[in-house]
């Protein structure tokens, strides 16, 4: 990044909010005439192969043919197997037997070599007081399965979830100690999926509770980048309020200016001229104290 940029970045934030407000003034016309560091999450298999399980109760026992089937079914496997009891309990959403399995002695948080533990079955089962059950008696928040999901995040980038269900959940672990900024294989935390969700209150909620708006994924985006390039301005105004860096680059060196500009090119149908334009009024708007010469100077630049 050009060192001469970083004097500028309060007025390159105007510059952001100015390009959409621009744009969306037009529309409004138009419309008218018309009519924290990185963390890295346990191996869920690791995790739980580490502690020695009580002896597993035969499956056939706890369950009737056709549920052993309803179950096979669910998990995706021919024949769901006696460490697979209290999963098959968590899936067919039966507390009670969940609950005397827990009491049994089975591990809450036991899983085969994918790493999907009970919790993470409730979740993209929507089993939400199941999932709520498996928090309050101990299920690990840490933990991930092969592809570095944790249950909250997995929450969190599955359609069938709301915002409100996903606050649900969130009310009752947040101060649980689990690392927020976890990220999964391709670099995304909680607070990049909360962002593509455009859930605004939950990316609010949890930027105060500790979630880093600078962490990049593996190709450099960060939260505002993909704030910017989907035109979300609450949640740009709200990562930028919690001290999101809108000078960081992705790996093609694009900033969250770039993003901005090219959402209002290619989804606004209007040309790289028009959004300068708007750049430049905002600028004069603003009273900002970047020049249109500086801004073409960083244009260059990056």
């Amino acid at each position: 990044m050009p060192v001469f940029i970083s004097p500028y970045i309060d007025e390159l934030k105007i510059l952001i909010f100015g390009l959409f407000k621009g744009v969306m003034t037009r529309s409004k016309n138009a419309n008218k005439k018309k009519g924290r560091k990185r963390g890295t999450a346990e191996s869920g298999y690791t995790s739980a192969r580490r502690r020695e399980e009580k002896k597993f109760q035969p499956i056939a026992v706890v369950f009737k043919g056709e549920e052993i089937q309803e179950i096979a079914g669910i998990l995706g496997v021919p024949e769901p197997d006696d460490s697979q009891t209290l999963l098959g309990a968590v899936v067919l959403n039966k507390f009670d037997v969940v609950k005397k399995l827990l009491k049994d002695g089975f591990s809450i948080d036991s899983c085969k070599e994918d790493g999907v533990t009970p919790l993470m079955w409730a979740v993209r089962l929507k089993h939400r007081e199941m999932a709520k059950l498996l928090i309050k008696r101990g299920a690990n928040l840490n933990m991930a399965d092969s592809e570095g999901n944790t249950a909250l995040m997995t929450a969190a980038s599955t359609k069938s979830w709301t915002q409100d269900l996903f606050l649900d959940i969130w009310n009752i672990i947040k101060d649980s100690g689990f690392n927020i900024n976890h990220s999964n294989k391709t670099g995304n935390t909680i607070l990049h999926f909360a962002v593509k969700r455009n859930w605004g209150v939950v990316v609010d909620l949890i930027t105060m509770d500790g979630a880093n708006p600078n962490l990049a994924t593996n190709k450099g985006v960060t939260p505002i980048m993909m704030a910017c390039s989907r035109h979300q301005v609450n949640i740009i105004e709200t990562l930028l309020a919690h001290s999101a860096d809108i000078s960081l680059e992705d790996q093609k060196g694009c900033t969250a200016c770039c993003y901005a500009i090219a959402y209002m090119i290619q989804k606004r149908n209007v040309t790289i001229e028009f959004a300068i334009e708007e750049m430049i009024s905002s600028m004069r708007t603003d009273n900002s104290k970047l020049s249109v010469k500086c801004y073409l100077k960083i244009g260059v630049a990056t």
